[in-house]
């Protein structure tokens, strides 16, 4: 249904539309020693818009958004160069890269009070701000990642890493409020780490944290940073059987993952939950 409402009129029969895409990778790679390597790459990707985003409109609170079954695929081209280096007969692991991508015409969630608001933007309601998928003309995302790995024992392992990211709307056409502003949902400083203890005779175990920066949600508005700490336990029990519990957002952190608005609240992110399973794996012939 098109747009949005509650009953459907008729039907629509959206036309076949066929895309070509040329996705190449080129890598280069330098051992120095066996210590320290260098490496770059170049490259070319695509992402066609999903059925979500062509097809289905959906709304939430006081928030309404649009589908565009004339969205077109986003295409990305980047390029990354770095160092590994190791240590300790590779008990230690280092690595340091700097990328930068280029995406043109990514898929957004665009506000359609603006000069010029897409055809498929749903007919303004009284208390409901409206947005639609749009594709927009380009973003930039220059950055840095460095991670690391220490192998403390054979079974105990602690790695952490960090990514700096500078993702910015550099071209948006029809949409100038959007110009140089930052990419949605996409934090500048995001921080992880690990611990992992692996004993399938006994029991395995990992700890991870994840720190997540300032970011901006599709209303501009912006969410604030957060941790959450996620942990799992699991244990063999022979014939390829695996038992295990996990448990996300361990502290029951309350951090908000859509911001409100004059007439709606904010969403929050998912509270503490804890899962419990098993696994099992068929026997290899």
């Amino acid at each position: 249904c098109t747009p949005l409402v509650s009953t459907c009129p008729a039907n629509v029969f959206f036309p076949t539309r066929t895309y070509d895409a040329f996705s190449p990778r080129a890598t280069l790679l330098h051992q120095f020693n066996s210590h320290v390597s260098w490496s770059a790459s170049v490259y070319r990707a695509f992402r066609a818009p999903s059925l979500n985003e062509l097809y289905r409109g959906f709304r939430q609170a006081n928030n309404q958004t649009s589908a565009n079954p004339d969205l077109t695929a986003e295409h990305l081209t980047g390029g990354e160069t770095g160092l590994a280096v190791n240590g300790f007969d590779r008990r230690i692991q280092l690595r340091g890269t700097f990328f930068y991508n280029q995406m043109v015409n990514p898929v957004a969630t665009v506000s359609c009070a603006v000069p010029n608001p897409s055809p498929f933007c749903a007919a303004p309601t009284a208390g409901t701000n409206e947005f639609v998928r749009a594709n927009l003309g380009r973003t930039s995302a220059p950055g840095v990642e460095v991670s690391v790995v220490g192998q403390v024992t054979s079974r105990f392992t602690l790695s952490g890493g960090y990514q700096y990211v500078d993702a910015k709307v550099v071209a948006a056409p029809g949409q100038p409020q959007l110009l140089y502003t930052w990419v949605q949902q996409v934090p500048h400083n995001a921080l992880t780490f690990m611990a992992q203890y692996s004993n399938p005779s006994f029991l395995s175990f990992s700890i991870e944290g994840d720190m997540i920066g300032l970011e901006y949600d599709t209303n501009l508005l912006p969410l604030d940073r957060y941790f959450v700490l996620n942990a799992m336990v699991s244990r063999h029990l022979g014939r390829g059987i695996e038992v295990f519990a996990s448990a996300e957002n361990v502290f029951d952190t309350t951090y908000i993952s859509t911001a409100g608005t004059s007439v709606s609240p904010p969403q929050i992110g998912l509270p503490v939950a804890v899962y419990c399973g098993f696994r099992f794996d068929f026997p290899h012939r």
